[in-house]
């Protein structure tokens, strides 16, 4: 008799833990993003510019953009508790199988967020080191590059440890 290679086994779970991940991810993102673009808006209106020209047309631009805030407000009033809610689901599912954080969605979204944090930061670094080439580096720059570059470090950074939190139960 031939013995069998060991198979490792792989744990099924329905597609419901996969679309939890998933809608997890996509109100990360949504949030991420409208949190940005509040403090982008912020920035543009508190922040003064030495290079822009007529301070009557900055104040005309900026001020008709309350809509951006109002999405991202609107934006962040729905996906923030749902991204809320979700951790707490794949929290209480972990406590119960902690297989859950092996599933492939998982690792695969999680990669995806981290190709794409990183994409952010290096091309934020590019249009700073662009900027400062370029001669047009000003506060209003340098606030709008610390925006984006925090936001993308902190999601980046918590789920390198997710990575390597991971590794360490593998």
């Amino acid at each position: 008799m031939v013995p069998k290679p060991a198979v490792s086994e792989i744990p099924q779970f329905g597609m419901w833990v996969g679309f939890l991940y998933i809608v997890y991810f996509i109100a990360l993102y949504v949030w991420a993003t409208s949190f940005g673009n509040i403090l982008h808006e912020v920035v543009n209106r508190y922040v003064p510019d030495a290079l822009e020209k007529e301070e009557s047309l900055r104040y005309f631009y900026y001020f008709g953009r309350d809509n951006i805030i109002r999405w991202s407000l609107a934006s962040i009033i729905i996906f923030y508790p749902i991204f809320v809610l979700i951790h707490l689901l794949i929290e209480r599912l972990k406590i119960n199988r902690s297989e859950v954080i092996n599933i492939r969605a998982r690792k695969i979204l999680i990669y995806i967020t981290l190709v794409g944090t990183l994409l952010i930061a290096c091309y934020q670094l590019v249009k700073f080191v662009y900027a400062f080439l370029d001669g047009s580096m000003s506060t209003r720059t340098v606030s709008h590059f610390g925006v984006t570059l925090t936001i993308a470090v902190l999601i980046f950074v918590f789920y390198v440890f997710q990575v390597r939190k991971d590794r360490g139960n593998a």
